[in-house]
């Protein structure tokens, strides 16, 4: 089985999750947010800040995808270690199907906090 391969089977058998095609690539998403993409050559998956930051600054496979700076990219000929990407892709699943309410939940109380401090 190809890496490719792989990861479909893998990401399809998360939950609530579907393929698409995003810009020509093979697309995974849960509900309807994007986690990964596949276009063959390379993966892209989406991580936090601080995880995407350490896989760069320590693992010279991984680079920045130039349109999202949380997401990573690895080239499928460098995947060494399929543990390591179905980890990765778990927290960029888990990241993805995080529900919304939370993060509107931190926008509204740093709102809330800039308008105390105005007064």
């Amino acid at each position: 089985m190809t890496v490719a391969e792989k990861l479909r089977a893998f990401c399809l058998g998360l939950p609530d999750t579907s393929e698409s095609s995003h810009f020509g690539s093979a697309a995974f998403k849960v509900g309807k947010k994007l986690f990964a993409t596949c276009n063959g050559e390379q993966i892209v998956l989406g991580l936090e800040p601080d995880h995407a930051d350490a896989l760069i600054a320590n693992d010279p496979r991984w680079t920045r995808y130039a349109r999202d700076p949380n997401a990573v990219v690895i080239h499928i000929a460098d995947v060494t270690d399929w543990d390591e990407i179905a980890d990765l892709l778990r927290a960029s699943y888990d990241l993805a199907s995080k529900p919304k309410a939370k993060a509107n939940g931190k926008a509204k109380a740093k709102t809330k906090a800039k308008t105390k401090r105005k007064k």
